[in-house]
Parts: structure tokens; sequence; C-alpha cells
């Protein structure tokens, strides 16, 4: 399995509990109870709940719409000869979105997208912004640390460490 493919599924982990845990806090509204006021059994009430959302919503998204959508930013800014950083980040944030919106629109018809109060849809861009951009830092700091060079990590897309020799 090539580095690069280890490092974009080290990245997808971290930032579903990364989003799941942001996605609790946000949804809670601070309305967690006291409880009996033990803090052990409060805290592994959060880490369940924040366990469920990023099992339940963050993964699929990320490991369905976001790994598959960095490898095709690589594989195109491989081709293109492109290796700016930048381009890779606005690419991976609007190509995220469209993927998100198509899901959306599968989910819950267009109506419902279309009708959606304008707190809850600038929640949710907020959140699905939020996403993509963790997952490339993340991604750029794991290729950083394992002594590839991010701008030239797209010509590993394959793997074959030979496409990096000069």
């Amino acid at each position: 399995m090539p580095r690069k493919f280890k490092c974009k599924m080290i990245a997808g982990i971290l930032t579903a509990f990364n989003s799941g845990f942001l996605y609790y806090v946000i949804e809670t509204n601070n309305s967690q109870s006291a409880g009996n006021g033990n803090f052990f059994i409060n805290f592994l009430d959060i880490i369940q709940k924040v366990f469920i959302i990023t099992i339940g919503s963050v993964v699929p998204l990320i490991f369905l719409i976001g790994i598959p959508v960095s490898l095709l930013i690589d594989s195109l800014l491989k081709k293109m000869k492109l290796d700016k950083n930048i381009i890779s980040f606005i690419l991976h944030m609007i190509l995220f979105e469209l993927g998100v919106l198509v899901y959306w629109i599968a989910s819950f018809g267009w109506d419902h997208v279309r009708n959606m109060p304008e707190p809850a849809l600038a929640y949710q861009l907020f959140l699905f912004s939020y996403t993509p951009a963790v997952f490339w830092l993340i991604n750029y700091a794991l290729l950083r640390m394992t002594g590839e060079k991010p701008e030239r990590a797209a010509a590993n897309i394959d793997g074959d460490p030979g496409s990096l020799r000069k």
C-alpha cells in the first residue's frame, strides 16, 4: 500500500473523530445535564455519543467522498503538472462541498435542501467546510512528517518510487 494512501487513511480517521467531536459540541448546545455529578460517567457518555456521531455521520462522508476526492485531485494535479498546495486545498474544499450537496439531495431530496432554514444551512456548511480543511491539513502534516514533500506527493500517487527521481 503506497505511503500516500496510508497517510490519507490516517488523516481520514483523525479528521472523522475531530469532526465528530465538533459536531457533538455544536449539536448539544451546552445542554448537558449534570446527572449525578459523576465526571467519569458524563465523560464516558460524551465519548460514546461522539463515537456514534463519528461512525454514523462523519466516517461515511470522509471515506466515501473525502478520500476518493483527494485521490482524484492528486491524480489531476499530477496529470496537469501542477504542484501547488493552494490549488489542492481549494479543490479539496470545492469538491467535498459538491459531494456533500449531492449526498444531501440524494438522501433528503431537493425540496428539503432548498427549504433548509438559514441558520441550519450556515451551520451545516461550516461543518462541511471544516472537515475537508482539517483533512487536508492533517494529510499535509503527515506527508511532511514521513519525509515526502507534499508538493511532490502527487507524483507518487501510484506508489512508484521511481516516479520521484529527477
